[in-house]
């Protein structure tokens, strides 16, 4: 499932704006 890669990254991105939306 290293295909899967990009979608990591992509749920990577939304926690990370997630977290700026709670700072």
């Amino acid at each position: 499932k290293k295909a899967a890669i990009p979608s990591n990254i992509n749920d990577f991105k939304l926690v990370l704006l997630l977290l700026a939306s709670t700072v």
